[in-house]
Parts: structure tokens; C-alpha cells; sequence
């Protein structure tokens, strides 16, 4: 079980969607990259953007520390990977962007099948990370 900063603890779900374990800002810039990305094959987009460009696509008052950061999430939780760095122009990295089909099959074979929602955020657990009560409730650990 999940015990938070505020002392909540936090119920697991089953993964069944992409967007299952993602912020609604991540699932916004996940949004935004597959929308604006360059078609590699039919589950597969890739983007070169820097971080200030796509704060101010996202939301004029988002910083753009914080696209950086919600761009390592969604590196960590399988939706994208960095494939390029900025160039000498510092025009931005290059990412890989993954459908639907594809993140939920990366995160699968990663084990990360179940998630949390809280106050400090969404996130991907494993099998391990889990308890299942004798009620058959899941709980995150």
C-alpha cells in the first residue's frame, strides 16, 4: 500500500487504456507529440521540439521545466523515447512517439500493469509493487 505525503493510501487499478497512469498534462503533450509528429509507420511518430516551444503549444503558463519534465515521464512510462539531442542550433531533441496499441504492448512486456492516481501523480506499477488483500483488493506498495 501507498502511503502519500497527506498520509492517503492508494487503491491500484488494472491498466486498460494508453492513458491509464498519465497525467492529464502528460496525456496532453503525448497528445500534442502525436498529433504534430512526422508518421514512421502506422503506430510509430517522431517530432524534434525543444521544451520551450512545446510548453507554449501546450499552455502559454506552463514553464518549460516542467514539459521537460513530464517528457521524462512519459519516456519512463514507455509512451515515447528520446532518439535525438538538440542540435548546434538547440532547436530541440528528436522523439519517438508510440500509438495506443504500442505503449500498452511496451508497457505489458515492462510488467507495468497496474496504476495509481493521487495527489502526487500518476504512476505505472509492477506486479511487485502490488499486494492483493483477501478481499481480492489491490493495493499499491
Amino acid at each position: 500500500m501507498t502511503v502519500t505525503s497527506d498520509g492517503t493510501r492508494s487503491k491500484a487499478k488494472p491498466v486498460v487504456l494508453a492513458q491509464d497512469g498519465q497525467s492529464r498534462i502528460e496525456t496532453a503533450i503525448y497528445d500534442y507529440l502525436w498529433a504534430q509528429g512526422r508518421e514512421v509507420d502506422t503506430d510509430t511518430r517522431e517530432i524534434r521540439i525543444g521544451y520551450r516551444e512545446l510548453a507554449n503549444s501546450i499552455h502559454p503558463r506552463i514553464h518549460r521545466n516542467r514539459s521537460r519534465n513530464n517528457l521524462e515521464s512519459l519516456r519512463k512510462k514507455l509512451a515515447i523515447d528520446s532518439v535525438g539531442r538538440e542540435d548546434a542550433n538547440g532547436t530541440g531533441r528528436t522523439y519517438r512517439v508510440y500509438g495506443y496499441k504500442t505503449i500498452l504492448k511496451r508497457r505489458r512486456e515492462a510488467g507495468l500493469i497496474w496504476y495509481t492516481e493521487g495527489r502526487e501523480g500518476s504512476r505505472l506499477l509492477s506486479v511487485s509493487d502490488v499486494t492483493v488483500t483477501s478481499e481480492g483488493t489491490v493495493l499499491s506498495s
